[in-house]
């Protein structure tokens, strides 16, 4: 140190002894401020307040940094002035360390992250950002990727199939339950008529001959014979005229009789005679609503 001089820190004015052989050089101040080592020695600075004696009986202040200091006390250790000769001396113990915080700090090294852990909570192995996956681990998620796709598959298979049966099971049952209550206590053919007429898809009998040149009614009737006969129970009074299939042959005809006694009853003997040729039959009127005829 060359008779005790010093240089300052132009950001918060601290004080540095000054060396020649770090003269020119770049140093760092505790504030963070770059510091220039002068190449000459700042001249003294001057004395900021004249030199006070020390009253021991009262607590004082610097009276150049407005520091407390304890009484008794000659020089403030904040900014180095020396109350007894009004001049500043250096607070600072000379480390050799100044030189050490005016190099570039390294640069803090980044490490490596871990990506997400694996369900077991292990790392895998491969698990380090950028690296990729063993053919074994991909093998294996492709395993359970595929594995939980069949799965679902199944599922929504099964539950078609549920569905499907309860719809075509809902569907045999009400279609039974359907035809077998109008059988109960119904007079003479209504039962098994309203049975015929339900389970199938009747059509009118005319329009069904005349809707295909190769339907018929009965084995031995010709399409004119039929229409003959539809005709003719039309004028007899029948109400509909019906046949229960919607097939190219029909083996029986459903007929809808009126409400006048008379042509009920012409139409029901007319039915029995068609039945048993013989004339024996005699057909009985219980109020019923259709006839069967076997042609």
């Amino acid at each position: 140190m060359a008779g005790g001089a010093t240089f300052s820190c132009d950001s918060c004015g601290k004080s540095y002894p000054w060396k020649a052989e770090l003269a020119g050089k770049k140093a760092k101040c505790k504030c963070g401020a770059l510091l220039n080592i002068p190449a000459q020695p700042q001249a003294a600075r001057a004395a900021v307040a004249v030199a006070v004696p020390v009253d021991e009986s009262q607590d004082y202040r610097c009276p150049a940094c407005k520091n407390e200091l304890n009484p008794g006390t000659a020089i403030c250790v904040n900014c180095g002035y020396d109350l007894r000769t009004g001049e500043y001396v250096n607070t600072q113990v000379d480390t050799g360390q100044d030189e050490a915080e005016a190099e570039a700090a390294p640069t803090p090294k980044k490490k490596k992250k871990l990506a997400a852990p694996a369900k077991t909570g292990k790392p895998s192995a491969t698990a380090w950002v950028g690296v990729t996956k063993s053919r074994r681990e991909k093998a294996s998620e492709t395993e359970k990727d595929n594995s939980r796709t069949m799965k679902q598959v199944i599922i929504a298979l099964v539950l078609c199939v549920v569905v499907v049966g309860v719809i075509f099971g809902g569907k045999f049952v009400f279609s039974k339950m359907g035809s077998k209550a109008p059988q109960a206590n119904l007079p003479g053919d209504d039962g098994e008529a309203m049975r015929m007429l339900e389970e199938n898809q009747p059509m009118e009998a005319a329009a069904f001959i005349e809707s295909h040149k190769s339907r018929m009614i009965g084995m031995q009737w010709t399409q004119a014979k039929a229409l003959a006969k539809i005709k003719q129970w039309y004028e007899m009074g029948a109400v509909k005229v019906w046949v229960p299939s919607d097939g190219l042959m029909a083996r029986q005809v459903i007929i809808e009789l009126p409400q006048d006694k008379e042509k009920r009853h012409e139409l029901l003997q007319m039915g029995a005679r068609m039945e048993d040729e013989s004339g024996q039959k005699v057909a009985k009127d219980l109020g019923q609503k259709y006839v069967i005829v076997y042609p």
